[in-house]
């Protein structure tokens, strides 16, 4: 329901997560979505080339 370019958009803000799904779902109904929307976003850590984690 929304394009690539104003997907980018928004995962490339400086919001947060929460915001971010909340924009998408925002974004979608406003272009016709009529039925359940679902959006997951996931942070990693910035890990140090061959790092473990703990």
């Amino acid at each position: 329901m929304i394009s690539e370019e104003e997907m980018k958009q928004v995962l490339m803000s400086r919001r947060t997560l929460a915001e971010k799904a909340d924009t998408l779902i925002t974004k979608a109904n406003a272009n016709g979505g009529e039925d359940n929307i679902t959006v997951l976003l996931l942070e990693r850590d910035k890990m140090r080339r061959g790092g473990r984690a703990s």
